[in-house]
């Protein structure tokens, strides 16, 4: 028998159970709203706001393989939860075009539709996200179409996307006391060339909190509902619930942790943020040439070193292949604390603070500290699972000088076999040593008095880089100029590093992200010799079904002519509810 397209528009009759749907606009429930476009009648199911209604499912009755397309209203930012019977759990999209009084539809997957149903939820979501859909079309494939669907998906050899997850939207906006939530981080990459998903530890850092928490003033709901789950969700036995089923998947996990995540962002203080390992240790910050502390905890203090294994091992019992440490967050590791100090006197006869932080002596001592580190978490992973059975991974600045200002000597840690893989991250830092604050009988100095003063001014003197002004030339505290750079050159530099000291090398995207920008980048990568492709925070790519129907194929080195796009239609709505709206837009006019 023919199999023909099945396009479904009267959602209210096509989803169940009828009692979680309602034309009055209930809290709880899926309001029904009628429209008509220039093409086809129909009905959307929308949520708003904290509405959490429950599951509605979509049974077909269809047999055999489909590509499904789903249709959204345009205006404003909807997020749909939605899975099919075969699925895990529910992954999630956003509409993606932002023009007032158009449905869009765009091809979301291809399933074997046998037995199988689509639902979709709010009972997931805690903040006030809106939910619609405004209509299903299931299209039938044919036998080569099936055939070359699952070529695509199932191979090994293209595995080359590394996906990092912050976990932050999963525990801002997603209930994750259900088991079934957190088998979204992994749907949201099925059938694609995912080789490793790497889920940050964002509770280690909150695993201790004292306080009253009902009273607690909070920055924000998603701030609440992030501690609040933190300290209370079951993290462990969801962690080795979704590392097992990845595995399944032939997913391989990391779990990351951020190296410098300790407190709050200005204008809130670390002190009294509820992080009671960074509030009883103060003496453990950094501190800077003239005593200022920092907000940041220092590697220099192997009780600080200890705090921060002991995580990393715990993250990793969950099962996982690796840890990643995140040094792309959080700066400063080490400065200028009593145990560096006491060292380069030891050493130099000299008082540390009145060098650079470039400066080549006070920089070997940093990275001493840094790589100290890295040796006594791979002797603790290695003590607690076997010899290397646990990798490290490393996501670090832009380049191999930027990741050695900071105390990453990455060819040492190379050589001790302490990373197996390095991304790098667009961001560079730096001192700015105005002239202002060096000795005068010794410029290459500074002047500690004179830096003091200095500080509380108005002028900067240190400079973060993550835009464009990564590329560009700057100077070095002793006046020599560090040349300008290209996404290219840098990484033609991380891969001789790989090859010289056997590191997998990963290079953070840097393009436009659409299909053009994504393949032209991707091949320039692989063509230079890199091993792989990563996105931080990969899921702002994942939720837009235009970008990810070419992203989640970024590992298809020299076949990106086999890759095609996504198209997105829009239909032009010209009545919705019993208002007609194609000369007089709703609310704005015109």
């Amino acid at each position: 028998m023919e199999r023909k397209e099945v396009f479904i528009t009267n959602l209210s009759e096509a989803f169940a159970p009828q009692d979680l749907i309602t034309r009055n606009g209930h809290k709880d429930k899926w309001q029904v709203v009628e429209y008509k476009t220039t093409k086809f009648d129909g009905e959307i199911l929308m949520t708003q706001g904290i509405n959490r209604a429950g599951e509605l499912i979509l049974d077909p009755k269809l047999c055999g393989w489909y590509k499904i397309s789903i249709l959204m209203p345009c205006s404003g930012s909807y997020r749909l939860y939605l899975k099919l019977a075969t699925d895990n759990g529910y992954s999630f999209v956003y509409n993606t075009y932002s023009g007032l009084h158009n449905i869009e539809e765009w091809h979301w997957r291809c399933a074997d539709m046998t037995n199988n149903s689509l639902s979709i939820t709010r009972s997931m979501a805690l903040i006030g996200t809106h939910s619609a859909i405004a209509g299903v079309r299931f299209t039938p494939m044919s036998d080569e179409e099936v055939e070359e669907y699952k070529f695509h998906t199932t191979r090994k050899d293209t595995k080359r996307f590394y996906v990092a997850e912050d976990m932050n939207h999963m525990l801002t906006q997603c209930d994750m006391s259900d088991p079934q939530t957190w088998y979204t981080m992994l749907e949201l990459y099925r059938d694609s060339d995912a080789e490793w998903i790497s889920i940050e530890e964002i509770r280690n850092h909150y695993s201790e909190y004292q306080l009253d928490f009902e009273n607690f003033s909070f920055s924000s709901d998603s701030e609440r509902h992030l501690i609040s789950q933190t300290i209370g969700v079951d993290f462990d036995t969801n962690m080795r619930m979704l590392t097992k089923t990845a595995h399944e998947m032939g997913l391989k996990i990391s779990n990351s942790i951020r190296m410098g995540m300790w407190g709050c962002g200005f204008p809130w203080s670390i002190a009294g943020s509820g992080n009671h390992f960074a509030d009883a240790h103060p003496e453990w910050s950094c501190y800077d040439r003239n005593g200022e502390r920092e907000t940041a905890l220092s590697y220099a203090y192997p009780e600080v070193r200890k705090f921060m294994i002991d995580q990393l091992v715990n993250a990793a019992r969950c099962g996982a292949d690796a840890v990643t440490l995140l040094a792309c967050r959080g700066i400063p590791f080490v400065l200028f604390e009593k145990p560096v100090c006491d060292l380069f006197y030891e050493r130099y006869g000299e008082d540390a603070r009145e060098y650079p932080l470039d400066d080549p002596k006070l920089n070997a001592i940093h990275c001493e500290f840094m790589t100290t580190f890295f040796r006594e978490l791979r002797e603790a992973l290695d003590n607690e699972f076997g010899k290397n059975k646990v990798e490290i991974h490393l996501r670090g600045y832009y380049a191999i000088l930027d990741c050695k200002y900071l105390g990453f000597d990455v060819e040492t840690l190379a050589k001790e076999g302490l990373i197996n893989v390095y991304i790098n991250h667009y961001k560079r830092f730096f001192e700015v040593i105005s002239n202002d604050f060096r000795k005068d009988d010794d410029p290459s100095k500074i002047d500690v008095e004179k830096f003091d003063a200095f500080i509380y001014g108005d002028d900067m003197t240190t400079d973060l880089r993550f835009d464009r002004r990564i590329f560009d030339s700057y100077k070095n505290s002793r006046g020599e100029i560090i040349p300008e750079s290209t996404v290219q050159s840098t990484a033609k530099e991380w891969v001789e590093f790989g090859k010289k000291y056997g590191v997998k090398i990963y290079i953070e995207l840097n393009c436009p992200e659409n299909h053009d920008g994504l393949t032209k980048f991707a091949q320039e990568m692989y063509d230079l010799g890199v091993d792989g492709i990563s996105r931080f925070n990969t899921v702002m790519v994942a939720l837009n079904p235009i970008t990810w129907s070419t992203a989640r194929f970024i590992g298809h080195k020299d076949e990106f002519d086999t890759v095609k796009p996504t198209e997105r239609t829009i239909y032009r709505v010209i009545k919705h509810g019993p208002c007609f709206s194609n000369r007089y837009l709703a609310i704005w006019g015109g």
